[in-house]
């Protein structure tokens, strides 16, 4: 275990928000298979580079076989900003990363560079031409109290609540330039034939 390595899991957690069915696709999201794996087993494999916090936020009990903690949101039908709710009232870290397990093709390169940006701000993600990129982003500790606040007022959006806090807002090309498709959700049917594409492309690569 390196230095970094010991140094970076003293002060992480990490969190997937799981919850949701997909109706276009007729189940889970992060149960659903890519070249026979799960997606949420792709997301597990980042986090498991970067710490061994690990928390899986979802009431299915489907999660469960995966080993890791699960946890659900405490106020129901309000989208994934319960989810991060349901993170920072858990988490004991002072800094938490937020991930999406409709994102199976993130790395551990692009992760790190946006955890490196985040220092004392309350919240740390990419920019993009429509506003923030919630997920992947690193949430400090600090924002607990605030965000149950909104949470608890009615906001929905995620961008309405990021007006709320002080937000590094990531020049999207500081992590795309190692992973293009870092932002990369699976959807659809087309979306995983588009994903197995570039994974196999990858391989031949290496």
């Amino acid at each position: 275990m390196s230095f970094a390595f010991r140094m970076m899991k003293t002060y992480l957690s990490v969190y997937i928000l799981a919850g949701g069915q997909s109706t276009r696709m007729g189940q889970e999201k992060g149960l659903v298979k890519i070249l026979g794996k799960t997606m949420i087993e792709y997301v597990l494999d980042v986090a498991q580079s970067l710490t061994d916090r690990i928390v899986i936020v979802s009431a299915n009990p489907d999660y469960q076989p995966f080993g890791y903690e699960l946890i659900h949101d405490q106020i129901s039908f309000s989208g994934p900003a319960a989810g991060i709710d349901a993170m920072l009232q858990h988490s004991s870290s002072p800094k938490n990363l937020v991930l999406s397990c409709d994102m199976p093709l993130i790395d551990a390169q692009s992760i790190r560079v946006l955890i490196d940006e985040s220092k004392s701000f309350d919240i740390t993600a990419a920019a993009k031409d429509l506003g923030i990129q919630p997920f992947p982003a690193v949430f400090h500790a600090q924002c607990k109290e605030q965000w149950r606040s909104l949470l608890s007022e009615g906001y929905k959006k995620l961008q309405d609540y990021f007006q709320h806090f002080a937000v590094n807002q990531v020049d999207p090309q500081k992590l795309l330039r190692y992973n293009p498709m870092l932002f990369k959700n699976v959807n659809t049917p087309s979306d995983i034939t588009e994903t197995e594409a570039f994974i196999l492309k990858q391989s031949s690569q290496t």
